[in-house]
């Protein structure tokens, strides 16, 4: 079982709201593993879900402060050259449909 409401209603609040309105893709994917490690799912159920290794979520569930957007922004130059070369695409209606099942 994941960790469980470690968020701030505060953070978990602004999160939701950029989780709908930040322009980046890759942020809101970094939003939405911390939303889902929030709501208390593992790593692995993450992985699976929204389609990305498990060393991401990984990454991302320790990594970046959820109450400094700024922190899931800005990434060592290692990660990026890494992602860069794999082609990021937003997520398709039914990855959406299936995530505000899972965070509702």
């Amino acid at each position: 079982m994941g960790v469980r409401n470690y968020l701030t209603s505060e953070e978990k609040q602004e999160l939701q709201k950029q989780l709908k309105f930040h322009e980046h893709p890759d942020i809101r994917e970094r939003i939405l593993i911390r939303l889902l490690r929030n709501n208390g799912r593992t790593q692995q159920e993450i992985a699976d879900l929204i389609g990305c290794s498990l060393r991401k979520v990984a990454y991302w569930s320790t990594h970046g402060d959820p109450s400094k957007l700024d922190s899931l922004i800005l990434v060592p130059t290692y990660f990026v050259s890494a992602s860069l070369g794999k082609g990021l695409l937003p997520f398709n209606d039914e990855a959406i449909s299936r995530l505000r099942t899972q965070l509702s």
